[in-house]
């Protein structure tokens, strides 16, 4: 946007249109615990009825992070994280989270949402999870 803005409007009005654009934040999700599923470790963010969380998928045809969703008897069902990059959360009280940060989110402002932050990229999940 800030470069087709460039070629009509003088930079510093850009830059103040551009101070008024609301920018995506995280969506956090507390973390509640985990559950195995079909030999795989799914994150949990929520439960008491159905259930449903983030899990990082390697055996399929796009590796990569899933929000998950599970009715009472039936098998769970999932979104592929297209926008964003999925992040562990730790806070000072030792509380955990989960977030998926947006890409235009400024990653200087990460360690305002919590006391320690783990990007968790394919490199990183690939070490923690063993795959």
């Amino acid at each position: 946007m800030a470069t087709a803005l460039l070629n009509v409007l003088p930079a510093p009005v850009v830059e103040h249109v551009l101070a008024f654009v609301p920018k995506d934040q995280p969506e956090i999700s507390t973390l509640y615990g985990s559950t195995q599923i079909f030999n795989k470790k799914h994150y949990v963010t929520y439960g008491g009825g159905p259930e449903g969380g983030f899990v990082y998928l390697t055996a399929c045809r796009k590796p990569g992070w899933y929000r998950w969703h599970r009715e009472w008897c039936k098998k769970p069902q999932y979104t592929r994280v297209t926008k964003g990059q999925a992040a562990f959360l730790i806070n000072a009280d030792g509380s955990e989270e989960i977030a998926v940060i947006p890409e235009d989110y400024d990653y200087d402002d990460l360690y305002d949402l919590a006391e320690m932050v783990v990007i968790a990229d394919d490199a990183f999940m690939e070490e923690f999870e063993g795959n």
